[in-house]
């Protein structure tokens, strides 16, 4: 019965629980009708949601990245300014980069 129930209920809602996010955000990428990348993150299932492939590169001025939210610092040093939040659940996140020309520039942390 603890199989079973494992089978065909927890296992479908935990599934469920993991791709929201993915699917959510590759719903929204379709829509909004941006050239979308992918930075850091291996997610088939995105490019399926999105149906269309999704290439890994940084994303050129005004194209939207999925990305895991722990990669945001970095992406946003790569590109050397900030990106805009798109959509944010969980460790997924779908940004806009705004291009330098129209992002605030990042602050520099300051040492001690």
């Amino acid at each position: 019965i603890q199989a079973l129930v494992l089978a065909l209920v927890v296992a479908p809602t935990a599934g469920e629980l993991l791709q929201c996010p993915v699917k959510e955000a590759a719903l929204l990428a379709r829509e909004h009708g941006a050239i979308t990348v992918r930075y850091g993150v291996d997610l088939p299932s995105f490019s399926v949601y999105r149906q269309t492939p999704t290439a890994a590169r940084l994303p050129l001025p005004g194209e939207l990245a999925v990305i895991e939210s722990s990669r945001r610092e970095e992406l946003e040093s790569r590109l050397g300014h900030p990106v805009q939040i798109m959509y944010e659940r969980g460790a997924i996140l779908l940004v806009r980069n705004p291009g330098p020309n129209h992002a605030p520039s990042l602050k520099k942390k300051e040492h001690p």
